[in-house]
């Protein structure tokens, strides 16, 4: 998996609002709130997110 800059993180907001365990810690990531890593297989037309939080926490979202 690829790990994408911060400044891109807001491009995959729509994954942090689809995370079905619950999206507080992918949408604080994204939004900046909290630290944390997004991955993506690819760039391009991208389909699975990991969002990956300081704290430990690590949520999948998109087509698995």
């Amino acid at each position: 998996m690829n790990l994408i800059t911060a400044q891109n993180y807001t491009n995959f907001e729509r994954f942090a609002y689809a995370c079905k365990c619950g999206n507080v810690y992918p949408l604080s990531i994204v939004q900046s709130y909290q630290k944390g890593d997004v991955f993506t297989k690819q760039t391009v037309n991208c389909n699975t997110v990991l969002f990956w939080h300081y704290s430990g926490f690590a949520f999948v979202s998109g087509k698995i």
